[in-house]
């Protein structure tokens, strides 16, 4: 059976997502291989390991991301821009 690997769609999708929380980029662990449903973990290093579903699309994922992370105590972030400083 071949292995699914995810693409630049699949990473850009899922930093939409963790962007909205402040997520730093490199404190996200993302193994190259897509898996079943997916699964978001706390790491024991405290990085935030996100595996991508092979079972379904990542856009129909994508809410499943979001929610989980909100359940893991993570908030949207409000994005500061020069005309509210």
């Amino acid at each position: 059976m071949c292995k699914k690997i995810i693409d630049m769609k699949d990473m850009m999708s899922l930093y939409e997502i963790t962007d909205q929380f402040g997520i730093d980029r490199e404190l996200i662990e993302v193994p190259l291989e897509k898996d079943g449903d997916g699964a978001i973990n706390i790491l024991d290093n405290n990085r935030l390991q996100i595996i991508i579903p092979s079972n379904i699309s990542i856009d129909r994922w994508l809410a499943t991301l979001e929610n989980t992370l909100i359940q893991l105590g993570f908030c949207v972030v409000e994005e500061e821009n020069e005309w509210t400083k």
